[in-house]
């Protein structure tokens, strides 16, 4: 193998570990002969391969593989059409290289990972069986990190198939592997996995469970001012307060929503605010005209094609009926649908009040069997979500409305 070649992959594994080159040099190595052997400049002995696989927990052979080159070279091919999300690509790509995707190196299990979610991207089989693979790999060489994150593949495959409680289980499992096998702390990992275990909580009902689980990780991503999905932590931590009626939470986060958006210059993350604010005006302030003002607000921050545009549209109608516009209101929630990537059974729950408001428009404009069969569809269309504020309006307007 070239030295060139070697050095990448010490330097790589070395990184991997979170060691620096003193702490992998140790008493056998200089540090300057480990940065020269990192860089290609030097090449290491037999007995100094075989020191260095000691300090990383790997073989001596998995420096020497051959196919190292080549797998280098398709996973930045591969990793440019993930970026693109041209799954069908990656897919096209790596379905036929089955075996040079069994050399146990670190290349290979990225390559499987990718071709992981491909799979799940496409609805096709084999996602379980490429992230097996890769962990096989990572633990092979200790590197527990990657394992770890390439178990949190699988989890948009369960959220994609409505299978919620088994999305939870996954969760729990990642977490309990990844603080009984890493050694070094990786903050933004942690956070990654709190902040999915927090939404499988909600999506099987365990509102308080979630509730307190991301207070905490939001507690725990301001101590270490690692500030993942921030603004996405901050909104649904108002959108709870705003299902419990504590307004001095709604405005707190709301505030430090608004500050972490200008500070990014984030026009998504400032629009979806004003979706959130409209919709604290609808349910709590009762001040309908100004939900208005807020969705006219995002309406100029945000392209129709945005995928928050559908809620958007469900908060206007649901002012609009508040109003006594009715017609109005009915036009706004027409033709509601389910976004592309939006997953989330609360999200869907929000949605289908869409199906509640127009059967109460129906009932106004005094068409009471186009109400009853509006609502008998969206009772159909919910009847699998968890419980939820949503769900309990939509079987609350049934009721009323003297469905079945």
């Amino acid at each position: 193998m070239p030295m060139k070649l070697l050095g990448e992959r010490i330097r790589e594994l070395r990184k991997a570990k979170g060691l620096t080159q003193t702490e992998l040099a140790g008493a056998e190595l200089t540090k300057s002969m480990l940065s020269q052997i990192e860089n290609g400049k030097a090449e290491p002995s037999m007995k100094t391969l075989r020191y260095l696989a000691d300090q990383l927990g790997c073989e001596p052979g998995y420096f020497l593989e051959g196919e190292e080159a080549d797998l280098a070279e398709l996973v930045q091919t591969v990793r440019g059409l993930e970026k693109q999300k041209d799954y069908e690509a990656v897919y096209e790509l790596l379905q036929n290289r089955a075996e040079v995707m069994r050399s146990m190196n670190v290349d290979a299990a990225r390559l499987l990972e990718m071709l992981a979610t491909a799979c799940i991207r496409l609805n096709l089989e084999g996602a379980e069986e490429a992230v097996a693979g890769a962990v096989r790999i990572y633990e092979r060489f200790s590197l527990y990190r990657e394992s770890t994150q390439a178990k949190l593949r699988l989890d948009l495959k369960l959220v994609k198939e409505e299978r919620f409680q088994e999305w939870h289980e996954l969760l729990q499992e990642v977490r309990s592997y990844y603080e009984k096998h890493t050694v070094a702390q990786d903050i933004l990992l942690e956070l990654k996995i709190y902040y999915q275990e927090m939404l499988s909580l909600l999506a099987i009902g365990e509102y308080e469970a979630g509730q307190e689980l991301l207070l905490r990780t939001l507690a725990f991503s301001e101590e270490h001012e690692t500030y993942y999905r921030a603004d996405d932590l901050y909104r649904i931590a108002a959108y709870h307060a705003i299902a419990y009626g504590d307004v001095e939470a709604y405005e707190r986060y709301t505030t430090r929503s608004e500050q972490y958006a200008a500070f990014t210059d984030s026009k998504r993350s400032l629009g979806s605010l004003e979706l959130v604010r409209a919709f604290y005006c609808n349910e709590v302030k009762r001040d309908h005209e100004q939900a208005l003002r807020h969705l006219e607000s995002y309406c100029r921050m945000l392209e129709p094609i945005d995928g928050l545009y559908q809620l958007e549209k469900v908060e206007r109608g649901k002012a609009l009926y508040h109003l006594g516009r009715i017609e109005e209101a009915l036009e706004s929630l027409q033709d509601i649908a389910i976004p592309e990537g939006m997953y989330h059974p609360l999200d869907h729950g929000w949605l289908r009040t869409a199906g509640a408001y127009r059967a109460l428009c129906y009932e106004k404009l005094g068409q009471q069997s186009q109400a009853v069969k509006e609502i008998e569809q969206t009772l159909r269309e919910v009847r699998k979500l968890p419980s939820s504020p949503y769900k309990a309006f939509i079987q609350e307007t049934a009721s009323r409305l003297g469905a079945q």
